[in-house]
């Protein structure tokens, strides 16, 4: 055996070197396919865990893909309907459903006999026609020629029924008047009625946003008038009891003087209306001189008041021709500067015309 051994040695050692090669290569074998085995990161209940460890391994967009987040809106952020704008402050007067009626006339005012109102005003021609338009109807007027002595009144006095507001007036106007009226809620009783010539819309909405509920133009028609005054009166009595009839207005040509016109705003009184004539003529026979002055100083201002008082004065006398000329010219103040010249000379002309055609009035 050992003689065999000794003679096969070398073939012996070989054939084991084979036979472990053969066995090494075997275990490395079947290491290589035994799989490698790793932790699922996602394998666990550690949520804040897994989030912070993505955050640190990719970008926010991958992160969204990865984990969509509920997407949730606080209740505290939720859109709500936005709130209504504050409704401007009017008065708590009880307001009457006018019934139609036919033509009102001076006398239809004694319905309102003993009512009063408080007038603010601070032209003495327009005062003049309100109170002459009113003068038989036993109401009780009480007169305020600016703004500020319509809250000194009212401090003293708010036995009112309603209060005619001129918009435009000296220290005080009529709208910053009316805003104070409307904060004090010892006034809630008292209705505020515009007077004004302005006929614009944005003006006609200012009056309202300062808290006027309800306006009456210039010059002011007595039917109107009877209308706002029956609104806010707490008489229950029927009005005049007349078959209605439609009023058909027929333009005209503006006229130099309309003494028609003049004389219905002054309740058909011929020595009335003549009276506010002869005050038109002394109070305004230097307008022109004094718009020269202050169209050549620049003085818009002045001249647009001046040219508010002439614009509802002359419609409340029937002069039409010089009220659309003031108009005119007022607008061109403000929107037109390249027609103000000539617009004053038209101006000029007309004040003569219809101071002449007064004369020749008067003297019938």
């Amino acid at each position: 055996m050992l003689e065999l051994f000794n003679l096969y040695q070398n073939e012996i050692i070989a054939a084991l070197a084979i036979i472990l090669v053969i066995v090494l290569y075997i275990i490395i074998k079947k290491k290589q396919k035994k799989p490698t085995v790793i932790d699922d990161p996602y394998d666990t209940d550690d949520t804040d865990d897994i989030m912070e460890d993505i955050t640190q391994q990719a970008p926010p967009q991958t992160i969204q893909e990865i984990i969509p987040k509920e997407e949730t809106t606080p209740k505290e952020t939720i859109a709500q309907p936005s709130p209504k704008p504050p409704q401007t402050a009017i008065s708590k007067a009880i307001k009457k459903e006018v019934p139609p009626h036919g033509k009102i006339h001076k006398e239809d005012f004694k319905e309102f006999a003993n009512k009063r109102i408080l007038l603010a005003e601070d032209n003495i021609i327009n005062q003049k026609v309100i109170l002459g338009l009113l003068a038989d109807s036993d109401m009780n007027i009480v007169v305020a020629n600016d703004g500020q002595e319509v809250l000194d009144i009212l401090q003293n006095d708010t036995n009112f029924m309603l209060i005619l507001m001129d918009a435009h007036m000296p220290r005080i106007d009529g709208f910053e008047a009316t805003r104070q009226i409307r904060a004090n809620p010892a006034y809630d009783h008292i209705a505020v009625i515009a007077l004004s010539g302005d006929t614009a819309s944005d003006d006609i909405k200012k009056m309202y946003d300062s808290g006027m509920e309800g306006h009456l133009e210039k010059p002011l028609k007595m039917d109107l008038l009877y209308d706002v005054l029956y609104t806010y009166s707490d008489n229950n009595t029927t009005p005049i009891e007349e078959d209605v009839k439609e009023d058909i207005s027929v333009q005209k040509e503006a006229a130099v003087l309309d003494p028609e016109d003049g004389l219905e705003v002054c309740g058909n009184d011929k020595a009335f209306y003549a009276e506010i004539l002869n005050e038109f003529v002394q109070d305004y026979n230097d307008s022109s001189l004094k718009l020269q002055q202050y169209i050549n100083n620049k003085n818009f201002d002045d001249a647009d008041k001046l040219l508010l008082d002439v614009v509802g004065i002359t419609a409340n006398v029937g002069a039409k021709k010089l009220h659309n000329t003031a108009q005119a010219l007022k607008t061109a103040l403000k929107e037109n500067p390249a027609h103000i010249k000539d617009l004053f000379l038209e101006y000029h002309k007309d004040l003569k015309d219809v101071f002449a055609a007064i004369r020749e009035y008067v003297q019938k």
